[in-house]
């Protein structure tokens, strides 16, 4: 057996008691009319699992996450959809595009992606920290109790909340609340990153209020920077800060040996990108073996 059929009782379950779209706001197909529960919303389709959302077909993908060094410790993971016209719960996607739909309809879908990724990294075995993004609609919309659903929906996948990091953007309007949200999750935890960083006075000073356990920066603001002995020394110095309040510096986007080389240039603990599973220690040892 596959993994991925070694988890088709935690999808009955899930699907059957987390994500039920009776419990939407939204008038939907009562759960009871499926035929069985390949046709609820998260289903297996060959070693991968998928998520029906809408006229959507999501699945996921991963991005390696390495030392410098190329050891694997991690991995990010992004949301791919497709067209899928021959389901249609009825859903307004393009209001949800638009800001302009039901806050529950926001929460629903942030939980059935993230979940989506988790069972798809136990499917796909792999190991290390496992990198999801969090709407940052979502987390204006829950009020308290920070992680605790999700962290439920993990136990019943059988991975624990300090293999999980919570990426969200610094840039959230209500830093109150994000400052509570981050309370939150660390109770639980969970680790903390904050995405698409750009070095400034304004924003080091807020990472270190928020201290989180991961910064992200995009290698194109590297490129940036490197003619600019201000700005370079800025980001160094930086890195060098968040470093000693163990707070760690992720480069982003490596996507050639190009971007590769320019990030080893500062202090960061780690990278992340495409071009990195040709680096990683498992992927050699593989073209080695094979």
């Amino acid at each position: 057996m596959s993994n991925v059929h070694a988890l088709q009782d935690v999808l009955r379950y899930l699907n059957s008691h987390d994500f039920k779209r009776e419990s939407v706001g939204a008038k939907q197909v009562a759960v009871g009319d499926y035929p069985d529960f390949y046709d609820r919303p998260l289903q297996i389709t060959g070693d991968a699992i998928i998520a029906d959302y809408a006229t959507l077909r999501l699945s996921s993908r991963f991005q390696p996450i390495t030392t410098v060094d190329g050891t694997a410790i991690g991995y990010k993971a992004y949301l791919r959809a497709a067209s899928n016209a021959t389901r249609n719960y009825n859903l307004d996607i393009s209001k949800l595009a638009l800001a302009a739909i039901d806050r529950r309809e926001i929460v629903y879908l942030d939980r059935l992606t993230r979940t989506l990724h988790a069972l798809n990294y136990l499917a796909q075995d792999l190991n290390g920290d496992l990198h999801m993004s969090v709407n940052p609609k979502h987390l204006l919309e829950v009020h308290g109790n920070h992680g605790a659903v999700f962290e439920q929906i993990l136990s019943k996948c059988g991975l624990e909340t300090n293999r999980i990091v919570l990426e969200i953007s610094e840039y959230v309007s209500n830093k109150e609340h994000l400052q509570i949200a981050i309370d939150g999750w660390r109770q639980r935890r969970y680790k903390i990153a904050f995405d698409n960083f750009t070095p400034s006075p304004v924003q080091i000073a807020r990472v270190l209020k928020h201290k989180p356990d991961i910064v992200k920066i995009d290698i194109s603001s590297l490129y940036i920077v490197a003619g600019t002995t201000e700005a370079r020394q800025l980001l160094e110095d930086a890195i060098e800060q968040f470093g000693d309040e163990g707070i760690e510096a992720v480069a982003t986007h490596i996507d050639d040996v190009e971007d590769y080389e320019t990030a080893k240039c500062y202090g960061f603990a780690a990278l992340q990108g495409a071009w990195l599973k040709i680096e990683s220690s498992e992927q050699l040892l593989q073209k080695v073996a094979f």
